[in-house]
């Protein structure tokens, strides 16, 4: 109390070489491209950092976000900041540890690290989302609202993909409800396009297919593999004078702008932020209790739930 009111306030510096910690947390911020060229911000990573930042802060922890520079990338300059002493711990974005990293990253398991959606096995302490259940959600919304006519909106993705899992899980609940359901792959050229780009895309080709699409087949339920596209399912609905909800449904995917959209979007809640509040959560245990929490988490995958959020995109089907 009588520090307080002095207007004492404690040493970083000193308390962090008295824990022998330096109360850094990395954050690995990867390109797509070669070492140097930049970062890329994206809406999925935007809510990530989020959800770290916010995590740390509570934990009176500060964030390293780590860049490639012209020699090193990002992983590599996080492993090198966490060997120095400079940072406590890794979290890294599993878009940011495939293939080229996968091998660095297996070199040093016993590192604090923790790794978000790996898009392949890792040794690390890793945190998921539960694609199958998402998509679950998707198709027995839809179902429960009367649509029997439903179709997948996204790009065709690899064998193993959240794009497969997703699409495969929902025309599975459609085919148990005894529904009819298609697909329509959304081909992009450039996997780094603008939130705009990704828009107009899924505009373009989702107007070619409702053209070719037999009259008894057009769909009143439509579900997306991302927000994105639905804003680009809709912007082509309205242009074919097709009113959302009342002459078809429209669910989303990730909860992100979804708010924003007109009408309001229907959508699974991906939960980025809080997949980046566990990482830190289970960092911080990482770092705290050495050998015995490597071995409880290391190769350890958690899955977060997905959340249905119902606006207004999506009302019963009309009876014929």
């Amino acid at each position: 109390e009588a520090a307080q009111k002095l207007g004492y306030v404690s040493n970083h510096h000193m308390r962090s070489i008295r824990r022998g910690r330096a109360d850094v947390l990395g954050l690995v911020l990867e390109t797509d491209g070669p070492p140097g060229q930049g970062g890329r911000s994206t809406d999925y990573i935007d809510c990530i950092t989020h959800g770290v930042l916010q995590e740390a802060c509570q934990a009176e922890q500060a964030v390293q976000v780590i860049m490639p520079t012209s020699k090193l990338s990002a992983a590599e300059q996080g492993l090198k900041a966490l060997r120095s002493g400079a940072i406590d711990g890794l979290v890294v974005p599993g878009i940011f540890a495939r293939i080229q990293h996968a091998s660095l990253l297996r070199d040093f398991a016993s590192l604090p690290l923790v790794v978000i959606q790996p898009t392949e096995p890792t040794p690390y302490a890793a945190i998921d989302f539960n694609q199958a259940a998402g998509a679950q959600l998707s198709a027995q919304h839809l179902l429960e609202l009367g649509h029997r006519e439903l179709l997948w909106v996204g790009s065709a993705g690899l064998p193993g993909s959240a794009d497969q899992i997703r699409e495969h899980t929902f025309l599975s609940e459609i085919l148990k409800a005894r529904g009819f359901g298609s697909v329509c792959h959304i081909e992009l050229l450039n996997k780094s396009a603008s939130t705009e780009q990704w828009i107009e895309l899924s505009d373009q080709q989702i107007s070619t297919y409702f053209q070719q699409c037999p009259t008894e087949r057009f769909p009143t339920g439509i579900a997306c593999f991302n927000d994105l596209i639905a804003m680009g399912v809709i912007r082509a609905l309205r242009r074919m004078n097709l009113h959302v909800p009342h002459d078809v449904s429209v669910v989303g995917f990730d909860n992100v702008y979804s708010v924003l959209q007109d009408p309001p979007l229907t959508t699974v809640d991906h939960r980025f932020s809080q997949m980046g509040q566990l990482a830190v959560q289970r960092l911080l245990e990482l770092i705290d209790g050495g050998e015995k929490k490597y071995e409880q988490y290391n190769g350890h995958v958690e899955r977060i739930e997905p959340e249905l959020i119902i606006r207004t995109s999506t009302g019963q089907a009309k009876t014929q």
